[in-house]
């Protein structure tokens, strides 16, 4: 399902579900999040974002980042894995 949500919508959805949620739905919402961004990489190839998209990129890192302090190691973990995922498709890998 998330696979195949508009950005706009998933993004406003998903930074609201990841303040929210505590583990372990929180770890569910985090693998929902990295599938979908594998998802739009693997749509873009070798593109990138641009435009909207990639202030709902930016927006979902943000929601992100700020759960690098959780105590669960695997939710931290996660997160990392998101944001590199977030990186390659604002075409910021080479960082």
């Amino acid at each position: 399902m998330a696979a195949n949500a508009n950005l706009d919508f998933a993004s406003n959805t998903l930074c609201d579900l990841i303040a929210e949620q505590e583990p372990p739905r929180l770890q569910a919402v985090l693998r929902m999040v990295e599938h979908l961004i594998k998802v739009i990489n693997t749509r873009l190839g070798d593109a990138t974002l641009s435009g909207p998209r990639v202030n709902d990129m930016l927006a979902i890192a943000k929601a992100l980042a700020q759960q690098m302090s959780n105590q669960n190691a695997d939710v931290r973990k996660t997160v990392v894995f998101c944001l590199v995922e977030i990186c390659q498709s604002i075409g910021m890998e080479k960082f």
